[in-house]
């Protein structure tokens, strides 16, 4: 039996939740609150969804701002120096070295200097290694000679950012500023002597700047010392500027005069040197640049003073002690000093024979081999940790006396 489809009465067909019915063709109508809850619905979705906010990509970091600029003329050049920062705005360490930007702006002499916005160099966070001398970021802006003549009456200003990427720059560092003067031309060459005492360093005097006009005031002369390590002392004579430093040029002393001694040198060391002619502007002390290297490493070739003040007493035997001679002297000045020798003859015209078999710490020895009723004569000499002896002392001369019934 085929089953008929269930149908609606005719009264009910058009009536929803007892609203009324509408015409008939007309659609049908849904009750007034059934929009509020569609509402409601689509309502709570969107506040579902977009409560976490649209993703947005992470900000690059930026470096803090460089604090510590300064700027100062040395030779035909001005050198920056500054610390690179190393964390963020934000706190955290930065992920690398960052990118340098140097900016330079010509100004008057008078008023406040602006902040510079001329790109002078862009160095590469790669290689900003290659800047730095003892944890310190070090740019040196060269200037040309005409730039003397162009900036006479002027001033360079300058600044500093920093970043990871193009768009994020650091703030500006503190400004800085410098007037610059021709510097006297660059001492030719540097000749050392090696004394005992000291490194004598000498040069001949530099007339005029770099621009050819006479030198108005020369204030000094600057020494600079750098030190390498004693395996380099081959390449260091032949090619100086190659040698690896083991200590980097620092200021050694002043002098107005054409030489200097260096008495702070240790023998056996390599030692480089540079001069630097000063000269007084009205507005301040100009370097030039440095002079050629030199290079020095001292040798002891030198001998220790003789030693002073030998005393020599003969000494009967008394109890256990045996008949001997005495002797004893001054302390020598050198600071070096290894040891001491004791040379003695046996009689007159008679060879010298050293009695000690290793060098004598202090100034005292006692020759218990001498025989009763002998003349022996001694001298004694210093001997510097070089191993290099000095000449012999003054003699002295002794008798022993001789053997008595009583010592027999």
């Amino acid at each position: 039996m085929a089953t008929l489809p269930f149908r609606l009465p005719v009264s009910m067909r058009h009536t929803i939740s007892g609203a009324p019915a509408s015409p008939i063709g007309a659609p049908p109508e849904l009750p007034h609150w059934s929009g509020c809850m569609v509402l409601a619905i689509c309502f709570f979705l969107l506040a579902g969804c977009g409560s976490p906010g649209l993703p947005t990509p992470p900000r690059p970091p930026i470096p803090e701002a460089i604090a510590n600029l300064s700027a100062q003329q040395t030779g035909s050049a001005v050198l920056l120096t500054f610390s690179l920062p190393k964390t963020t705005t934000n706190g955290p360490p930065l992920p690398r070295a960052s990118d340098v930007e140097i900016y330079r702006e010509v100004e008057p002499l008078a008023g406040q200097p602006a902040l510079p916005a001329t790109l002078l160099r862009t160095i590469d966070g790669k290689l900003v290694h290659s800047y730095l001398g003892q944890g310190t970021f070090r740019f040196r802006d060269e200037l040309q000679l005409a730039d003397f003549a162009r900036y006479a009456n002027a001033r360079l200003v300058y600044t500093a950012r920093t970043s990871l990427s193009a768009r994020h720059l650091s703030a500006p560092s503190n400004t800085v500023s410098v007037q610059v003067f021709p510097p006297a031309r660059s001492v030719a060459a540097v000749s050392a002597d090696v004394t005992k005492s000291a490194i004598v360093l000498s040069w001949l005097a530099p007339v005029e700047t770099v621009t050819g006009a006479p030198i108005p005031i020369l204030a000094a002369y600057r020494v600079y010392r750098a030190e390498a390590n004693s395996s380099s002392a081959a390449t260091a004579t032949a090619r100086p500027s190659k040698a690896p430093l083991t200590v980097p040029f620092s200021l050694l002393g002043s002098t107005r005069e054409t030489h200097y001694s260096d008495a702070t040198f240790e023998f056996g060391h390599v030692y480089f040197y540079s001069v630097r002619c000063v000269v007084e502007y009205p507005a301040g002390l100009v370097e030039s640049d440095d002079s050629p290297w030199t290079s020095v490493v001292p040798r002891d070739t030198f001998p220790p003073s003789a030693p002073q003040g030998l005393e020599a007493a003969a000494q009967p035997a008394a109890d256990q002690t045996p008949a001997r001679i005495e002797l004893s002297w001054r302390i020598n000045p050198e600071p070096d000093i290894a040891g001491y020798n004791i040379y003695r003859s046996d009689s007159l015209g008679a060879p010298v024979a050293r009695l000690n078999q290793t060098l004598l710490p202090t100034p005292i020895f006692r020759d218990d081999t001498a025989q009763p009723g002998g003349y022996y004569t001694y001298q004694v000499t210093a001997v510097s940790r070089a191993g290099v002896e000095s000449v012999p002392s003054q003699k002295v001369s002794v008798g022993m006396p001789p053997e008595t019934g009583g010592n027999k």
